[in-house]
């Protein structure tokens, strides 16, 4: 019991705490929440081109709103750079 007890206070308290505070910012979901709300859109995430070895492969994604690419990401996963071509987009539109 104090081992889970140790493990529950010394790491997942503090994450919890983090993903609170915007740490872990969700920006996938708050475009589609943003256009769902405004325009009743939904955004499309498309891989634009990916480069490098497997073991360390760049992506490259882009996200459209209706047919134009309003955000471009590029991380060493899919999910990181749709987030980054997410929070692009969003700067964009509340422009």
């Amino acid at each position: 019991f104090t081992t889970v007890k140790n493990l529950i206070k010394n790491w997942f308290l503090p994450w919890i705490k983090r993903v609170y505070q915007g740490v872990y910012h969700d920006f996938k979901t708050e475009l589609q929440n943003f256009l769902q709300t405004h325009q009743r859109l939904l955004p499309i995430y498309r891989i634009l081109r990916t480069n490098g070895p497997d073991h360390a492969k760049k992506f490259e994604v882009g996200v459209f709103i209706k047919g134009e690419m309003w955000g471009k990401g590029i991380a060493n996963s899919r999910k990181k750079a749709e987030q980054i071509a997410a929070k692009e987009a969003l700067e964009r539109l509340k422009r």
